[in-house]
């Protein structure tokens, strides 16, 4: 995928999650299958099924229970944080970013970061090394590798603090590249058109005033 489209996604993805951890929720299962592309460019974010509430004082012992256990692992394996892995009780909001994380690199790679045997896939998202988008793709900016590399990092202390500041992050790191986003979100058609409406504001104006300077003169010499 172009890396534009792909940083655009993943972005859309993040706003739509920042909402749901604006709400006390985690989602536990961030993965390019449960992001659904409409045709007009929109990301939407699916399937809450393993989404986890934070404040535990809003649901019932039973229902709790029934959500999640210590010591449980919930999620999919090629996008699962480490901390989660373990424990999926002790998912929180950085988990979700990690999992984000995965799935931009396989938008942009065709492959999931640590493509190991399924039993081994937990270990390797604890114990290797943070893979580089830069070692497949080296169309990616190297702000954009680090960002991305921070998104993986293994403790949730060392990752980005929220999804604002993923999208950010990543939008700039774009931007700063020299590249252009052209797609529906990525450069910002409103922007565009708002551009396209002040030049034909600006060129109307002109041709008012040289349409009167004309007449003005017509007159001078009629």
């Amino acid at each position: 995928m172009p890396v534009d489209e792909a940083i655009d996604y993943v972005c859309q993805a993040a706003k739509g999650l920042g909402y749901v951890h604006s709400q006390g929720v985690v989602h536990r299962n961030v993965k390019p299958k449960n992001l659904l592309l409409d045709g007009d460019g929109t990301v939407h974010v699916t399937n809450m099924t393993l989404a986890m509430i934070l404040d535990e004082a809003k649901i019932s012992p039973a229902d709790m229970e029934q959500l999640t256990k210590n010591g449980q692992m919930l999620g999919t394996s090629d996008y699962c944080a480490p901390e989660q892995a373990i424990d999926a009780h002790s998912a929180d909001h950085r988990s979700d970013i990690y999992s984000l994380g995965c799935t931009l690199y396989f938008l942009l790679t065709g492959k999931t970061p640590y493509p190991a045997e399924h039993g081994k896939k937990a270990i390797a998202h604890l114990t290797s090394p943070i893979p580089s988008l830069r070692d497949v793709r080296d169309d990616v900016p190297e702000e954009m590798d680090r960002v991305f590399q921070n998104m993986l990092a293994k403790s949730p202390e060392d990752r980005p603090s929220s999804m604002k500041e993923v999208a950010g992050r990543l939008r700039r790191s774009l931007f700063a590249s020299g590249s252009v986003a052209g797609r529906r979100r990525g450069f910002g058609w409103e922007l565009l058109a708002l551009m396209l409406l002040i030049g034909l504001l600006v060129g109307g104006l002109a041709v008012g005033a040289l349409m009167a300077s004309g007449a003005l003169i017509e007159a001078m010499y009629s």
